[in-house]
C-alpha cells in the first residue's frame, strides 16, 4: 500500500473532518460540526495524503504570515502508522513552505499532556528546535493545557 501527495482541495474538507474526528479526540469539542470545521480550515494551503482507498491525511498550514511564518499541522489517520512520513513527503512540504511560500521559518507545536507523547521527538527528528513553551495556552472543555512551541528556521532545514 503506497502513499501518494498532492496540494489539498476545498473538495477534501469532509474526509479531514473525518480524520480529525477520529485522530484527534479533542477536536470533538473544538470543532464539533463539518460546518465549524470548515470555517476553521477552509483558505488553508496544505497537502493532501491518500492511499488506494482515499484521503488518510492532511498537512496544513495555518496562520500564514507572507515571508515570516506559518503553522504546519498534521493530522494522520492511526491507520498509516508511521508510513505517511516519508522523505519525499518531507521535501514536498518543506520545499512548498521554504520555496513557493518563502517562508523564512515554520512553527510547529505539541499540546502537553494529550496523549502526544511522541510528537516532540517526531518534531525534532525532522529539525524542529523546542522553543518554549505558552502556559494553558488551549482552552479544552475538560480543562487549560500547556502548548510546547518548536520552531525550524529555513537555513537550518535539510529537506530543501
Amino acid at each position: 500500500m503506497s502513499l501518494g501527495i498532492r496540494p489539498l482541495h476545498r473538495d477534501d474538507i469532509p474526509a479531514w473532518y473525518r480524520i480529525t474526528q477520529e485522530a484527534e479526540p479533542w477536536a470533538k469539542e473544538t470543532v464539533p460540526t463539518l460546518a465549524h470545521f470548515r470555517a476553521a480550515v477552509s483558505r488553508r494551503e496544505g497537502f493532501a495524503l491518500e492511499d488506494e482507498a482515499g484521503l488518510v491525511g492532511v498537512i496544513s498550514f495555518s496562520d500564514l504570515t507572507p515571508c515570516l511564518d506559518a503553522v504546519i499541522h498534521a493530522t494522520v489517520s492511526p491507520t498509516t502508522q508511521g508510513r505517511w512520513c516519508s522523505r519525499a513527503v518531507l521535501r514536498t512540504v518543506f520545499g512548498f513552505a521554504f520555496t513557493v511560500l518563502a517562508l523564512e521559518r515554520l512553527s510547529a507545536y505539541r499540546i502537553v499532556g494529550v496523549a502526544q507523547d511522541r510528537v516532540g521527538g517526531f518534531l525534532e527528528a525532522m529539525g524542529f528546535q523546542a522553543e518554549g513553551v505558552r502556559r494553558h495556552a488551549l482552552a479544552l472543555p475538560d480543562g487549560f493545557y500547556d502548548v510546547a512551541l518548536y520552531g525550524l528556521l529555513k537555513g537550518d532545514c535539510r529537506w530543501v
